[in-house]
């Protein structure tokens, strides 16, 4: 999936400064970069870790083990 959404959005972060220090002017002295940059990298490994065929298996299993009754 994260090549899916980069391909789509250009990048998974969530802000620009944790890819491109010049996105920012408080870049230097941001003392909450620190956490988008965990963010970032905990969100680019869920998305690394999930493929187009593992969304395809979720979305077969929800529909097999669906029970209605009355």
């Amino acid at each position: 999936m994260k090549d899916v959404v980069e391909t789509l959005d250009g990048t998974s972060a969530i802000v620009e400064c944790t890819r491109d220090a010049d996105a920012c002017d408080r870049y230097p002295g941001c003392v909450t970069r620190k956490v988008w940059s965990m963010l970032d990298e905990r969100i680019s490994e869920a998305l690394a870790s999930v493929t187009l065929q593992d969304l395809v298996c979720m979305r077969q299993a929800a529909q097999t083990n669906v029970s209605y009754e009355i």
